[in-house]
């Protein structure tokens, strides 16, 4: 992949000492430490807001910032109003009511870091994977599938994880690796595959199959890819 791609991004995202365990938002230790093999270094915000479609929406934000690329932020509400960082930065907040949403400029302009994280705790209340399974590009083809892809099934509630890497075989077959936020808010990981030991932490991936992922199954794999 490209060098400043989102693919060798996340290909070479920083992880935690290996043996990590997944820590809730509140500093207590999950339940249950068997389904991951890493625990990306990002941190989980104490309010409990970033589960497991927000540390993804958060990722790819961070991607955007750290690339220059600031004007590209931007993603929909539930309600499937489009709220953009640069207006947020410009002052625009929006004014929701039921599924009625509308924007006013009410704050001075802030484009520090600082303001970026408040702006994405937005998404992290009125944004989830039924609002990103609507507003993102469908992979119809499963060997289009790339690194930054998302498994996902929207709804309330539904679940997403992103593809993080891969291998390929001289066949030609490939397989992929898998990370995830959860509920409650937690260290965002790398998920074992629970069903074939012999690759995991690797999965095979195929579409409208069912594909369990650590403690969490999905029932017709769907996949989709950020813009």
């Amino acid at each position: 992949y490209p060098k400043g791609s989102f693919q060798e991004y996340l290909r070479n995202y920083k992880l935690k000492p290996f043996g990590s365990k997944i820590i809730n938002y509140d500093d207590t230790e999950y339940f249950w430490q068997l389904g991951h093999i890493g625990i990306l270094d990002i941190p989980v915000p104490k309010n409990g807001l970033q589960q497991c479609a927000d540390a993804l929406i958060r990722i790819r934000s961070e991607y955007l910032w750290d690339n220059n690329r600031k004007d590209e932020i931007g993603f929909n509400f539930t309600s499937g109003h489009h709220c953009s960082w640069t207006k947020y930065a410009e002052g625009y907040r929006p004014k929701i009511k039921g599924n009625k949403v509308s924007f006013h400029k009410t704050a001075p302009k802030n484009h520090s870091k600082e303001n970026f994280y408040t702006y994405l705790n937005l998404f992290y209340m009125y944004s989830g994977t039924l609002s990103l399974y609507n507003e993102l590009s469908k992979i119809n083809d499963i060997k289009n599938l790339k690194l930054g892809d998302m498994l996902i099934k929207g709804g309330s509630p539904g679940h997403i994880v992103m593809v993080c890497d891969e291998v390929v075989n001289q066949k030609g077959e490939k397989l992929y690796l898998l990370f995830q936020g959860n509920t409650p808010a937690q260290s965002v990981h790398l998920v074992k595959n629970l069903e074939d030991a012999k690759i995991s932490p690797w999965y095979q991936l195929e579409k409208d199959v069912v594909i369990p992922v650590s403690n969490y199954t999905f029932g017709s794999a769907k996949f989709v890819r950020f813009k």
